[in-house]
């Protein structure tokens, strides 16, 4: 039998990298401008693109902020590391033609 007094103990995950990265745009304002800014661009998005970009846009794929450059692209697919040295064995792309969407 156990004695004395019980503690509790609540365990927080820490998300990968240290920190939520958290792209969900909430302020109605903010979301007017940046609507402003595609100037009428629209990129159609097939399933795999789409369910990226909510993992991207909702932190699940923290610390990246967004698709991958060159660089951790290049990174993780030789070592399985951005560059910043985080463990990240998913290439994270936006796959397109248009040179008018960077990363």
């Amino acid at each position: 039998a156990m004695r004395g007094s019980l503690r509790q103990v609540r365990f927080l995950n820490t998300p990968h990298g240290g920190k939520l990265v958290n792209k969900m745009v909430t302020d109605a304002a903010e979301k007017e401008d940046l609507i402003k800014q595609c100037d009428g661009r629209v990129i159609e998005l097939n399933e795999r693109q789409s369910c990226d970009t909510e993992l991207i846009t909702n932190g699940a794929f923290s610390p990246i902020e967004g698709y991958m450059a060159e660089g951790d692209y290049n990174s993780v697919v030789e070592d399985m590391k951005l560059e910043s040295g985080h463990l990240f064995g998913l290439p994270v792309v936006l796959d397109t033609n248009r040179s008018d969407v960077k990363p």
